[in-house]
């Protein structure tokens, strides 16, 4: 995992290589400038005019060999004074510089964006409080998955999940955290629901095979019967949205599919090899515990290990800055012991700082 404490004087690499070009810029300048003054000096000089020129212009190279040694120091210095630069003197020509558009407390939608809690749902393990995700309809914009020590989900509750949460809710992003040298809720990573499904697929094929069934099962009945009432299954949005009642259906009906994810009556494993879990008596589900280390072997580079330090000692206005730099959709939290905070959505505070900036 890859936890980022930054501040506000924090170099990216893309400033640092354009305050580096620039001091490049400058010392070629100098370097000019020392080579027309030789070739002035250069006709007709003495042995002790030739040492007086090396006396008088040596320091270009010096100047030179600084700025490369100490290019580091100076690219921080020069951009923490950058953003107050309103103007750019060399040789008599003058640069006006636009003045770069700060996050301040004229920022409210920013902040609010920052500090407003988003829809989410932490689950615990992936029986009854899973069940109760698909009961609700609100819109959920991440889930927070804890693993705990590695015995409370089984990939055939995650794969469904990431099946049917985001055309049920909206889901937009998965957080993993787990149970770690003893303490909980350490932070594993994020992925969205869509890479995560495809990856499970491509590793455990007979997941999709199964919600395929699971699925025509119920989409393709005139009516099914939920809750003590009829519905007639149908698509409720141009994104796929489905109903509550299909999609409680389909869950169960995934749940309780026989022959590619249960067997019953067997008192030995169908397959001694793995992938199968026992949850009753006589009663196997074609499936395996999820672990942290199952969850980034199954999605390698896509899973998102990135996170800030945010304590209530970081302002918003710093804080900003710090979330438009990452590159996944939603931006990881941690308190000041390492465990995880919350998710912010970072596509919403880009949004909210392209007016604030204008």
């Amino acid at each position: 995992m890859c936890i980022r404490m930054e501040s506000d004087d924090s170099i990216s690499t893309e400033d640092d290589r354009m305050l580096w070009r620039l001091l490049c810029f400058f010392g070629l300048i100098l370097c000019a400038l020392a080579a027309l003054a030789a070739l002035a000096a250069w006709d007709g000089a003495s042995r002790k005019d030739l040492l007086t020129f090396f006396a008088a212009y040596a320091w270009p190279l010096v100047v030179i060999l600084a700025l490369i040694w100490f290019r580091e120091p100076l690219t921080q210095l020069l951009r923490g004074i950058a953003p107050r630069l309103t103007k750019l003197s060399f040789m008599k020509v003058e640069f006006e510089l636009k003045q770069a558009a700060s996050l301040s407390h004229s920022a409210p939608a920013v902040i609010n964006e920052l500090q407003a809690p988003l829809s989410a749902l932490a689950v615990q393990e992936s029986g009854p409080e899973l069940r109760a995700a698909f009961a609700e309809t609100g819109s959920l914009v991440y889930v927070e998955i804890d693993l705990g020590k590695g015995d409370e989900w089984l990939t055939t509750r995650l794969y469904i999940m990431t099946a049917l949460l985001p055309r049920l809710r909206g889901l937009r992003c998965v957080v993993f955290v787990e149970t770690r040298d003893g303490m909980p809720r350490r932070f594993v990573g994020m992925a969205t629901p869509d890479t995560l499904r495809w990856a499970m697929a491509m590793r455990w094929p007979y997941l999709e095979h199964a919600f395929a069934q699971a699925y025509a099962s119920v989409i393709t009945l005139p009516s099914i019967f939920v809750g003590g009432a009829f519905f007639a299954p149908r698509i409720k949005t141009l994104g796929g949205g489905l109903d509550g009642a299909v999609a409680q259906q389909t869950f169960q009906n995934f749940l309780s599919c026989p022959g590619d994810l249960h067997k019953r009556g067997l008192t030995a494993s169908p397959n001694p090899i793995g992938e199968w879990v026992q949850l009753q008596d006589q009663q196997w589900e074609r499936s395996e515990w999820v672990t942290g280390s199952t969850v980034k072997d199954i999605l390698g580079g896509h899973l998102e290990t990135s996170a800030i330090a945010h304590s209530s000692a970081v302002s918003p206005e710093r804080l900003a800055p710090l979330v438009v730099k990452e590159r996944f959709p939603f931006v990881a939290t941690l308190h000041s012991d390492g465990s995880f905070k919350s998710a912010i959505d970072r596509l919403a505070v880009v949004s909210a700082i392209a007016p604030a900036a204008g």
